[in-house]
C-alpha cells in the first residue's frame, strides 16, 4: 500500500489529518451525525458533553465502556463511514 499516514482529511476542506479524533469529533461533513450520536450518549452518561475531545474519546474506545453505548458507536460509526464514501464518490464523479 502507497497510502501517506495521516493523509489530509477529504470529506470536508481544513486540510486537518484524517485521523480518528478528526473523524469523530471535528470534520464538518460529519457535524450533524455526530450531534445526534453525543445527545444519544449524553442522555445515557450524562457529563458526556461536558468531557474534551480527548477524554471522550478514551472514554469511547475503553475496554470498559458501558454496554449501552455499544450499539450506538456502531451506528455513529457506520453513518460516518456511509457519509464518506458518498462525499468520496462525488466528488469523484465531479472530477
Amino acid at each position: 500500500l502507497n497510502r501517506k499516514s495521516n493523509p489530509a482529511c477529504r470529506c470536508c476542506n481544513t486540510g486537518d489529518a484524517e485521523s480518528i479524533r478528526h473523524t469523530m469529533f471535528e470534520c464538518s461533513a460529519h457535524a450533524e451525525s455526530r450531534r445526534v450520536f453525543c445527545d444519544r450518549v449524553e442522555k445515557r452518561c450524562p457529563g458526556f458533553a461536558e468531557m474534551d475531545v480527548d477524554d471522550k474519546l478514551r472514554f469511547l474506545m475503553a475496554d470498559n465502556t458501558p454496554a449501552a453505548l455499544d450499539g450506538l458507536l456502531y451506528q455513529f460509526l457506520t453513518d460516518v463511514y456511509k457519509s464518506r464514501l458518498g462525499i468520496l464518490a462525488a466528488r469523484e464523479k465531479g472530477s
